[in-house]
């Protein structure tokens, strides 16, 4: 799959993308839903791509104004793939790019909170690991402020099954759902 960055100052560069058949890129749509929802969010925004593949969602927002972007896969591959892709746009120092497992690495961001958390897990991890995320993400409360937007893309067949775990951690704000996948616009709850 041939992927465009869509918006912003660099839109029309044509990303890297890894050969393998697991990484399933974020779609034009699914950027585009994304994106357009939270543009006003983006200027000098600090950003967390937790399952980057080819870093397509990171490198859309640095596009479109991000300040900063952690990117993170567990793929060699991936990861040579976001360094090309931040190499192609100029801002391999508005990015850092770790490979580790994605809940590991919750576990070792001590930084200051993000404005924006992209999470487009592979649809592999299944409804445990689904559950883990939301449940870990819960508990990270220095991960995000009250300001923070989160993204969350998860299998149309887990929307139901997710939909209470997701209540009992944020603030659905908005959720769009087609066959195969749903994609939840969340915020922290007020009690931060």
């Amino acid at each position: 799959m041939t992927l465009y960055i869509l918006s912003g100052k660099y839109k029309g560069f044509k990303l890297v993308t890894p050969k393998r058949r697991e990484t399933r890129p974020a779609t034009s749509l699914l950027r585009g839903m994304v994106f357009d929802s939270c543009q006003e969010l983006i200027d000098g925004a600090r950003v967390l791509d937790l399952f980057s593949g080819s870093g397509a969602m990171g490198i859309e927002a640095l596009s479109r104004g991000a300040a900063f972007v952690t990117f993170n896969d567990l793929s060699e591959e991936c990861v040579k793939a976001i360094r090309a892709n931040l190499k192609i746009i100029g801002k391999e120092n508005e990015g850092e790019v770790f490979r580790i497992d994605a809940f590991s690495l919750l576990d070792r961001l001590k930084q200051e909170p993000y404005d924006l958390i992209l999470l487009h897990p592979p649809y592999p991890i299944g409804l445990s690991g689904y559950t883990r995320l939301i449940e870990q993400l819960g508990q990270k409360k220095h991960l995000y402020s009250p300001s923070t937007h989160l993204f969350l893309e998860i299998p149309g067949q887990l929307e139901k099954s997710l939909t209470l775990l997701i209540e009992k951690h944020f603030n659905i704000i908005k959720c769009k759902s087609r066959s195969t996948w749903a994609l939840f616009h969340l915020t922290p709850l007020g009690n931060l």
